[in-house]
């Protein structure tokens, strides 16, 4: 009699425990494995940093170069451009423009001291971008020091 008690327990314990141990047994018929195509990088963007020169003359441009910190592939193309430049004092008709490789190549940003553009779209990205400030005028003048001035190049690929 103890032992068909026990039987009875037993069977008992393994019916409530055999629904829940089925969970973990291995499915037969998993699906099969997919393949996920592997997408090529088709934008990025660069990033770059400095402190802004110190004026100390009126009627020279000072400049500040800025450029990639790692070679880009020859097919980025530049869509936008953000700046953010700063001074420690705004002298009176202060001209500050964002170049493109050349000084010949710019806009003029005096009146906005962080902003973005589309002025440079469609040309090469890994080239330098120059920060370029102009006081008139052809005297020496109490140093304005730059503070930090940065700008983000964003870059599609060609294909």
């Amino acid at each position: 009699m103890r032992r068909m008690r026990l039987q009875r327990t037993t069977a008992a314990a393994l019916a409530l425990l055999l629904p829940w141990l089925a969970g973990f047994a291995p499915v037969a018929h998993d699906p099969p494995h997919r393949t996920v195509p592997v997408r090529r990088l088709t934008a990025g963007a660069w990033e770059s940093a400095g402190g802004g020169p110190a004026l100390y003359s009126e009627g020279r441009w000072y400049e500040l170069d800025l450029r990639p910190s790692t070679a880009l592939p020859g097919t980025a193309v530049t869509t936008m451009v953000y700046w953010r430049w700063s001074l420690a004092r705004t002298p009176p008709g202060l001209q500050v423009r964002l170049c493109r490789a050349t000084v010949r190549t710019c806009i003029d940003i005096s009146g906005r001291q962080s902003g973005g553009t589309r002025a440079f779209a469609g040309r090469g990205a890994d080239t330098v971008f120059i920060l370029a400030y102009w006081v008139p005028g052809s005297r020496a003048m109490a140093p304005v020091y730059g503070g930090s001035d940065r700008i983000i190049v964003n870059y599609t690929l060609r294909r």
